[in-house]
């Protein structure tokens, strides 16, 4: 949405709604109107007479609560206030997307001074609209419905600080977020370092030394909350740790002291970087492109090869990237190469669908998918299956009948500009301030990504 809304001009605000779960009532919602939920009653209010909202327990002593609204920590509760929601936005004349069940948009052109478009984050709902008085008249009736707090011009949604310049260009960075984990974890005047994970592969017997000392250590570090944070920084606008992050996850569980080293390298490269932002320009025209890559890693610590792709609208920052480890043992680079292209094409496949029903010019023709490994390409291309493919023929005649049927069209690019590249393995820091540019990435005056002289007295040890 923040994409789009860079692409045709729209603002972006922040609607939350204050205490949701507790105005939802559970014998109108159609989820939970057919049974009956009880509850203990509340420490030191005990009633010992039933009345009409009191009931008897099964073993015939005790008295329990008959709850007619949802309470915070009730399982039911965000289902009951998405469905009374939903029910709610339907009213007002907005249509639900067919694809993404809590994306409400008004069913009218993308360019139409009527139109809105709405994003549902539980109790939070990012909104992008073009008219002031359609955006007025919509939080009104939402505040007449529930007690809300709207900001027409919001800089924090979610932990996220979005910027929209005068140009029209719209920026995103996690700056606040940054800097409250590094006091967290007690790495706010760490040495800056210029990449986020080292070049050289690590191996399992690299995380198995680990000294009485070192454990010790350990037992007051909690790695899986420091891993959690970085996973929340690569959902939004981080796509540059996420493969270090990835490397570093996969030993959370019986973790050693070098995984918290490597933890650590990863703050002192958020250190440096904090105020790097994605940046959204202005195109009238979006068209959306993909670019995939695998990183054929025999000699990992589990053998695994690793996928990375990015999906944009051809206006600066991905709307959209992956970098995971694959589910099965590629037998080869090709093999890792196919394996990566099903992944993106599947996203398209949602995407293209997503897109169509806000903007269908989006979806003109095939998408354009940039992959660097030529026996892929040729291999979509034609029938023939060698030796070599048999084992993949079920990927394979999956790209084959995307390729066929103008989902996708695959384009070869080289390596050293396929901007997924560092989604897949750590790169060296000339790599990775060479890949940020491209990718859009800009410093906090929206300017192009460029270490300046604080990130130029970064450590280079790659």
């Amino acid at each position: 949405i923040i994409s789009l809304a860079a692409c045709y001009g729209l603002t972006i605000s922040n609607c939350d709604v204050q205490n949701a779960f507790q105005k939802c009532q559970l014998s109108n919602n159609p989820t939970t109107q057919h049974r009956s939920i009880h509850m203990k009653q509340v420490p030191g209010y005990h009633l010992r007479e039933t009345n009409g909202d009191l009931l008897r327990s099964i073993n015939g002593n005790e008295l329990v609560a008959h709850l007619h609204a949802s309470l915070n920590g009730l399982k039911q509760s965000s289902q009951v206030w998405y469905s009374e929601l939903s029910a709610y936005l339907l009213t007002q004349g907005l249509i639900q997307s067919q694809f993404d069940s809590c994306i409400f948009k008004r069913d009218c052109d993308i360019r139409s001074e009527n139109f809105i478009i709405m994003s549902i984050f539980v109790d939070d709902i990012i909104i992008a609209w073009r008219s002031k008085t359609v955006y007025d008249n919509f939080v009104k009736n939402l505040n007449d419905k529930w007690k809300c707090t709207s900001n027409a011009k919001s800089n924090l949604i979610l932990g996220v600080n979005i910027f929209q310049l005068g140009d029209g260009c719209i920026m995103m960075n996690q700056n606040e977020m940054i800097q409250t984990i590094l006091q967290r974890f007690n790495m706010a005047d760490c040495k800056p370092v210029a990449s986020p994970g080292t070049t050289f592969v690590l191996n399992k017997s690299d995380y198995e030394s680990t000294s009485s000392e070192e454990k010790e250590k350990l037992s007051n570090i909690d790695i899986r909350t420091i891993i959690g944070s970085y996973m929340y920084l690569c959902l939004w606008t981080r796509p540059d740790i996420a493969a270090a992050v990835g490397n570093v996850s996969k030993m959370s569980t019986g973790a050693t002291w070098n995984t918290y080293l490597s933890c650590k390298r990863i703050m002192r490269y958020l250190k440096g970087t904090s105020g790097a932002a994605l940046k959204f320009t202005p195109n009238l025209t979006p068209i959306l492109q993909g670019y995939v890559d695998a990183n054929h890693n025999p000699s990992g610590y589990e053998k695994k090869s690793r996928t990375g792709y990015i999906l944009s609208l051809g206006n600066g920052s991905p709307f959209v990237h992956g970098s995971k480890n694959q589910s099965i043992v590629a037998l080869s680079s090709y093999d890792s190469e196919t394996i990566s292209l099903v992944s993106i094409i599947k996203e398209i496949i949602y995407y293209r669908g997503l897109l169509r029903e806000i903007d269908p010019s989006i979806i003109d023709g095939p998408t354009v998918v940039y992959c660097d490994n030529q026996a892929t390409i040729i291999t979509a291309s034609n029938d023939a299956l060698s030796q070599k493919t048999k084992h993949m023929v079920l990927y394979i005649a999956f790209i084959r009948f995307c390729v066929r049927n103008q989902i996708v069209s695959l384009v070869k690019v080289e390596s050293k500009k396929n901007l997924s590249n560092f989604l897949t393995k750590s790169v060296s820091s000339i790599e990775n301030d060479q890949t940020m540019k491209d990718i859009g990435f800009c410093d906090e005056k929206g300017h192009v990504y460029n270490r300046n002289d604080k990130y130029d007295s970064m450590d280079n040890d790659d």
